[in-house]
């Protein structure tokens, strides 16, 4: 007799056979790669302590940015947002005009 859908469990279903992980086949050819590894990860370990220096250098740009941009808006002294973005498009296509002027008359 057939129980549907799964058959019940039965005293052999619970024999476990025993598997030894002592990994004591291993050899030296398994071991070689080891060093590649270990300049990789100095290699990666060394990128991510540059990349870290290049944050801190930027974040202290930024707050530079940051205090630009505040003294900026004080001098607009205006509570409209949308006249401040006008104003800073018009002093950004006065800033590319004089570049552009220099750049013809140096050139």
């Amino acid at each position: 007799m057939s129980t549907w859908p799964i058959a019940p469990l039965t005293a052999s279903d619970l024999d476990f056979a025993v598997v030894d992980y002592g990994f004591t086949s291993l050899s030296a050819n398994e071991l070689a790669q080891l060093s590649n590894l270990e300049s990789t990860m100095d290699y990666l370990l060394a990128d991510c302590f540059t990349s870290l220096a290049d944050q801190t250098t930027l974040i202290a740009s930024m707050d530079g940015d940051l205090d630009d941009l505040d003294n900026i808006l004080n001098e607009l002294a205006t509570d409209d947002f949308d006249q401040i973005l006008a104003d800073l498009a018009g002093i950004a296509v006065a800033g590319d005009n004089m570049l552009s002027d220099l750049g013809t008359a140096i050139g």
